[in-house]
């Protein structure tokens, strides 16, 4: 009996102490809006909450710092300046997941409207789930004419192509960069903005036809009032690769636990077949796609890629082999490992579809088209359409 007091009071110890997580370490970002309406400039603050004690906010640079307080006030997010114009923010916090590399640290943006025009439309302020494809931004200095945004690598060993795109700016000493504004050519923002939308509908956003994109939206049977995204419509070509399948001669895992196949189509609308690699997930680690694609016949290159050991080894063996590579760092969910693809044919041209991970909780979408102009490999992709199911704006 003795024996079992001591161990019943060692599991009661044990016991209690589990219940201590409930007072875990809690953080998450938060912008706020820094107001000088004399000198017509508004200066975005990003900063970070820790168990919900007051907000820590990254330091002004140099040159700023004489002329705003160190601790500005906590969630503003407007600002009327002397000459008339009014100066909006909306921070977001991305999606956060109970699962995978950093899960529950998610992405955060901004948005920034000036006189209900939008200047910024989710501008990635900080990477989220140890994303290396990212920048974290200190603060954005507002003007009529300008932004200043200052912003800096996280603490991740960063991609290549990160690096390539941070040599491609134009920065001041204190590692700054302007961006021009034009207010005089830019459209009210036709729903952020707006009072009278109807909430549970799509707003689309077409470069080349809004009836075309408006096909891939029905009726949601569900909700009734609202819709719903439909991209298995009579007018689309389904292709083999994204229906993978472990019996196919074409598939493979990967070592890094991904699922792996390849076709031959041509993915670029150059009108020459391309091989094409799809690989994904639903994993720990990774619940999305990535794309590989190469001009020619190139089946060996599915070992080759299955073989690499490292989801972050992609790139490298992409350049090696001449492939290029897809991901969702490339789409406004700005994140490699929580975006899925699927490709698909309407009318002989090859279109893809990027939409996040959990689309139900987070309803948007983007249809791609890739250009055929430029050296191989150098073309770009076309937004067709851009699909965002109007929620509340809380």
């Amino acid at each position: 009996m003795e024996v079992a007091r001591k161990v019943l009071v060692i599991c009661c110890v044990v016991v209690a102490g589990l219940a201590l997580p409930a007072r875990a370490d809690w953080i998450y970002d938060v912008a706020t809006l820094q107001c000088a309406p004399d000198r017509n400039e508004a200066l975005v603050r990003i900063g970070t909450v820790h168990n919900n004690e007051a907000p820590q906010w990254h330091d002004l640079p140099e040159s700023l710092s004489p002329h705003w307080p160190a601790d500005p006030e906590a969630d503003n997010k407007t600002c009327q300046l002397a000459n008339g114009q009014q100066v909006e923010i909306q921070g977001t916090v991305g999606q956060t997941f109970a699962y995978g590399m950093n899960g529950g640290a998610p992405a955060y943006w901004v948005s920034l409207w000036i006189d209900r025009k939008t200047i910024l439309s989710r501008q990635l302020v900080r990477a989220g789930h140890v994303d290396q494809s990212g920048n974290d931004v200190s603060v954005i200095l507002v003007t009529s004419d300008s932004l200043r945004i200052c912003d800096h690598p996280n603490s991740l060993p960063p991609y290549k192509s990160k690096l390539e795109a941070y040599a491609k700016l134009d920065r001041d000493a204190e590692g700054c960069f302007t961006k021009e504004l034009d207010l005089e050519s830019q459209p009210l923002d036709p729903v952020q903005m707006a009072e009278d939308v109807q909430l549970g509908t799509y707003t689309v956003a077409a470069t080349y036809s809004e009836a075309f994109c408006r096909k891939f939206i029905v009726p949601d049977d569900r909700r009734p009032g609202e819709e719903r995204l439909n991209f298995r419509p009579p007018l689309i070509e389904a292709l083999d690769i994204n229906r993978m399948h472990f019996k196919s001669e074409r598939y493979r895992r990967a070592a890094t636990g991904m699922r792996m196949q390849w076709d031959e189509f041509d993915f670029d609308n150059d009108g020459q077949r391309d091989t094409v690699i799809r690989a994904g997930a639903d994993n720990h680690y990774i619940d999305g796609e990535i794309i590989l694609f190469r001009s020619g016949h190139h089946p060996e290159a599915l070992e080759s890629l299955a073989a690499v050991e490292d989801f972050d080894d992609y790139p490298d063996w992409a350049r090696t082999n001449g492939f290029r590579l897809i991901t969702g760092a490339e789409t406004p969910y700005r994140t490699d490992r929580y975006t899925h693809f699927s490709l698909f044919r309407i009318d002989g041209a090859t279109f893809m579809l990027a939409s996040p991970t959990n689309r139900s909780l987070r309803p948007s979408a983007v249809l791609y088209r890739h250009r055929t102009d430029g050296p191989y490999g150098r073309g770009r992709f076309d937004t067709v359409c851009m699909f965002q199911k109007i929620l509340p704006n809380d």
